[in-house]
């Protein structure tokens, strides 16, 4: 997990959120507790091993955060973009993490956009080499259904 510094998690009130918290506790399973329970309880193949899928990527104000520590590898892969308390998407790619991440973030018009680049706090993401044509998109929709709260699919496609 990477490491970030306390100005990094905002003013030392007290009041950090619960992902600030897990982060500088290194409990990564309090927040990524969903994302887990998909990778190995549920159908899901197993990821490739060569990326650690609860290695934590952060993301401030719609910018990587150590862009050098990012995957460099265009596999097939499904992420979870978290913000201060859950998740708040689920996409997949085929791009490299970063590249892909960044394209949610170059345009930012409008009040929607710039609150979507704002939120976004940090990205997992698992990837798989040996697929079947259409298994990423099968992949993508089971860790929608099981990552992504009810509150944030209302009014968003469903992955197919």
């Amino acid at each position: 997990m990477t490491a970030l510094r306390r100005a990094d998690l905002g003013p030392s009130n007290g009041l950090r959120s619960r992902w600030a918290n897990a982060v500088v506790l290194g409990e990564s399973s309090v927040v990524l507790g969903d994302w887990i329970s998909w990778l190995t309880l549920s159908r899901t193949p197993a990821p490739c091993a060569r990326v650690d899928p609860v290695m934590t990527y952060l993301v401030r104000d719609g910018f990587l955060v150590e862009q050098d520590l990012w995957p460099r590898e265009p596999v097939p892969q499904v992420y979870v973009a978290y913000d201060d308390e859950r998740a708040v998407y689920v996409g997949q790619t085929r791009q490299t993490l970063g590249a892909r991440v960044k394209q949610h973030f170059g345009n930012q018009s409008t009040a929607d956009q710039q609150a979507k680049a704002g939120s976004w706090r940090m990205v997992v993401s698992a990837t798989w080499t040996d697929l079947s044509h259409g298994q990423l998109d099968q992949l993508e929709a089971a860790a929608w259904e099981w990552v992504l709260p009810k509150a944030h699919r209302n009014g968003r496609r469903r992955p197919q």
